[in-house]
């Protein structure tokens, strides 16, 4: 790469902060968000409101530098950056009091809390909820002999309950139902009475809000959701406010306080195991798990060991339930040389399991097809000949169906298929793409291209052998352990996510469709910016990346400097806004860096993937529909030269006028052009 390259890729780079947009957008790494900082200004004055704060876990709570945490904390920082408003926290050691301090004017504040059945003479709630809970009943860890919803023994235990919970009638309805009488509850005026008696030994259970539940308890029955809201003085004038940015925030981010919840509550999306599993569980030693030999990053077999993201979810599974882990083939199992507890990769469809007498966890990821041909082909697939797999159903259920008047042929592995379009015997096949990825990595496939396809996609799970519903329940209940904080990737995975689509290996994609260039531009823009990034990594549980790099600081620009700056950006963007441009460009990762630079700056994108399919793009737009091309030279079937040659050729008014710039030293590739908009697209280099 030559200076002048790095310099316009640093610049971009460093303008448009291109690696956290990435990193963020791309791999899902959700930034620190602070709170907005109110200020005084003129005679503005600045709102502090005080949250009645009563230590739950996980809603209000503290870090390790005593400062306070949670999901109740982070959703007023939130509402703080909507409203201005400063939260400050005013600690009492129970919930009950909380109530009070509000109506004795000692807090604004108190949440969480749920709704009278009649509204109240002296407090407002918040219009939406902040918070969907539910109640339980909790017992102590320790106390082995107890298991959820083991109704026969905790019909015979006492169980501690608070005066003002018990007077839900939901809760005694409950209570009823699964034949719990009056005679076993010993009430109290406070929670914390009913949990200290609780850890004493004086009572078995208590029941409360699943908010209550801490690290030395476990569940063993759940009833009644319920929504829970802030509350305020009746009349405050501040609650409309709150309102209104509980709003904003629900419609910018829609998945903001599910997100928080899975954050602060991962353990509550988790059902305990009941006692009948818990005895099935503690019967086996190992799990063993079938997979298939030869299905990429999915699953595949190395010198007799597993590897792939199906062989490290069930191994992190395995560990989360306390069993060895043993591997086996699919095949073998078929074949009757082995057996298996668990099958991997399981099409996620009750009936068809039910069909097949097997039990289903529940799903774990959506899969995805690529097609998948020869580069500078094109075939029409509705009379194409398709390799495919017959043993396999997503070949009777979609292609069979979809393509009814194809040449199937048929072969034993995906490896065996893209041999196939690769020596011409075929012309496509359709794979999912954590196969195809795989294997169109290999030099012998560096001729083939691939295209997300659009009509099909299904969910995978893992299946248990003979119908085994209880092991099925017990796999979905390990699956959830496991999946609250990202997916993660595989350690086979790892070892080639930053490896690109080089030109002689390469993988062309449609742009945007989110099939794994992402690392790559990361790794590259960190290359250019002399950084490191490194890793860490783990299947089901997430993923972090570290950047690391050196530069100077900054110097500060006067008023009159940033003024002038601002004003020529502005200028500049407004001239190149809602401009058409057309890309000629055959390498994806410059497809997908070239669109999302543009783009930031208004602009519209046509990816054309050779010089031919740019002519076709150009002559068959109406006259002055783009307003300039983007053209590399060095292009498969037609090259960027005899591409401007055919364009300035073409007997249509613009075809001499319009600006054709070479994307690599972004000049005019002829004469002819407006030297103005070489200007205007070199402005967003800077």
């Amino acid at each position: 790469m030559n200076s002048e390259e790095y310099g316009f890729w640093r610049k971009w780079i460093l303008r448009v902060i291109c690696v956290e947009l990435v990193v963020g957008l791309l791999i899902g790494i959700q930034m620190p968000v602070k709170a907005a900082q109110s200020s005084n200004e003129g005679n503005q004055t600045e709102t502090v409101l005080r949250v009645a704060y009563c230590p739950l876990e996980g809603f209000f709570d503290y870090d390790n530098q005593g400062n306070e945490v949670g999901y109740g904390v982070e959703l007023l920082d939130k509402i703080s950056q909507y409203t201005g408003i400063r939260f400050e926290y005013v600690k009492t050691d129970s919930w009950e009091k909380t109530k009070y301090m509000l109506l004795n004017g000692e807090a604004d504040i108190r949440m969480p809390g749920t709704m009278p059945a009649t509204p109240s003479t002296t407090l407002a709630y918040s219009s939406t909820g902040i918070l969907d809970t539910y109640e339980v009943m909790l017992t102590l860890n320790s106390r082995e002999d107890l298991y959820y919803q083991d109704y026969d023994t905790i019909h015979a235990l006492k169980i501690a309950i608070t005066d003002s919970f018990f007077q839900a009638e939901e809760v005694e309805k409950y209570l009823e139902d699964i034949g719990i009488s009056e005679s076993q509850l010993v009430f109290f005026s406070e929670y914390n009475e009913c949990y200290e008696q609780l850890k004493q030994g004086n009572v078995d259970a208590l029941i409360t809000n699943i908010m209550d539940m801490s690290d030395d308890m476990k569940m063993l029955a759940r009833f009644n959701s319920i929504s829970n809201y802030i509350s305020m003085i009746l009349d405050s004038p501040y609650m409309n406010t709150i309102n209104d940015a509980i709003a904003e925030i629900k419609l910018d981010e829609p998945m903001f306080l599910s997100n928080l919840y899975e954050k602060w509550f991962p353990e509550r999306t988790t059902v305990p195991l009941t006692l009948e599993e818990s005895r099935y569980l503690s019967s086996l030693d190992t799990l063993t798990f079938a997979f298939r030999e030869n299905e990429g990053y999915l699953s595949h077999c190395r010198d007799g060991e597993y590897y792939g993201i199906y062989v490290d979810q069930a191994k992190l599974l395995c560990e989360k339930l306390g069993k060895q882990f043993r591997a086996v083939s699919i095949d073998d199992c078929l074949n009757g040389l082995e057996t298996a507890d668990v099958y991997a990769g399981f099409f996620y469809d009750r009936n068809y399991a039910k069909n097949w007498n097997f039990g289903i966890s529940a799903p774990v990821k959506d899969i995805n097809y690529y097609i998948i041909q020869k580069k500078e082909k094109n075939f029409d697939p509705a009379s194409s000949r398709i390799a495919a797999i017959q043993k396999f159903r997503y070949t009777s259920d979609y292609l069979e169906k979809q393509y009814p008047d194809a040449d199937f042929q048929y072969y034993d592995t995906y490896e065996d298929c893209l041999k196939a379009v690769e020596a011409g015997k075929a012309d496509m096949t359709i794979i999912n793409n954590y196969i195809a990825e795989y294997y169109l990595g290999m030099y012998q496939f560096s001729d083939l291209s691939v295209q997300l396809s659009n009509d099909y996609s299904h969910m995978f799970c893992f299946a248990t052998s003979d119908n085994d519903q209880v092991l099925a329940s017990i796999l979905t209940k390990g699956l959830s352990m496991i999946t609250d904080t990202g997916i993660g990737m595989s350690e086979e995975f790892q070892e080639h996510m930053f490896e690109p689509f080089s030109q002689e290996n390469q993988v062309v994609t449609p742009v945007g469709v989110g099939t794994g260039l992402g690392l790559t531009i990361v790794k590259r823009m960190c290359d250019l910016m002399h950084m490191t990034i490194a890793v860490s990594s783990k299947l089901g549980v997430g993923t972090t990346f570290t950047l690391t790099g050196e530069y100077e600081l900054a110097v500060e620009e006067s008023e009159d400097q940033k003024s002038s700056i601002l004003e020529e950006s502005t200028l500049d963007e407004m001239k190149l806004e809602n401009h058409m441009i057309l890309v000629c460009e055959d390498h994806p990762l410059n497809q997908e860096i070239i669109r999302r630079i543009l783009e930031k700056k208004g602009m519209i994108v046509t990816i054309a993937e050779d010089g031919k399919k740019g002519i076709e793009a150009f002559s068959q737009s109406a006259i002055g529909t783009y307003a300039a091309i983007l053209m590399d030279i060095r292009m498969p079937v037609m090259d960027g030269l005899e591409a401007t040659k055919e364009i300035r050729g073409l007997q249509r008014s613009d075809a001499k006028s319009i600006p054709i710039i070479d994307i690599k030293c972004k000049k005019g590739i002829d004469n002819t052009n407006n030297q103005e908009y070489y200007q205007f697209i070199q402005s967003i280099a800077r």
